[in-house]
């Protein structure tokens, strides 16, 4: 019968770990080309959110950058994509660039660093939202 009992807590001791094992949550970052700022930008990212403990395991891929990164995001092939803040109104809008593609669903996640364009496209993304 002790047998029986030590089995049983072993069985769901180790359904427990492979739960805990299949809650991690993987996400694919689209930074920009290796000689480029989005590159090392989404290689610290992703050590970050994957160290911390909150069950994200990140990657960073080297990508085509802003364009590329609005698309992968919108399709699903990235969780979080990196893009200038100009690039990032038009694939929202379906415009210039993204006509072809339409209105991609895209959500603004951060504002990274400081650059003219960055705020005034952000700004006017935000405002079509609310």
């Amino acid at each position: 019968m002790k047998k029986k009992w030590i089995a049983l807590i072993a069985v769901l001791a180790l359904i427990a770990l492979g739960a805990t094992a299949a809650a991690v949550t993987f996400i694919t970052i689209g930074s920009g080309g290796v000689g480029g700022t989005y590159y090392p930008l989404g290689g610290a990212m992703a050590e970050i959110l994957t160290k911390a403990d909150i069950g994200v395991k990140a990657t960073s891929r080297s990508t085509a950058a802003s364009k590329e990164n609005c698309r992968l995001v919108a399709s699903g092939k990235a969780q979080i994509g990196m893009s200038m803040g100009s690039t990032l109104y038009q694939a929202y809008t379906g415009t210039e660039a993204f006509e072809q593609d339409g209105k991609l669903p895209l959500r603004i996640l951060m504002h990274m660093y400081p650059a003219p364009q960055h705020v005034e496209c952000i700004a006017l993304i935000q405002r079509e939202i609310m």
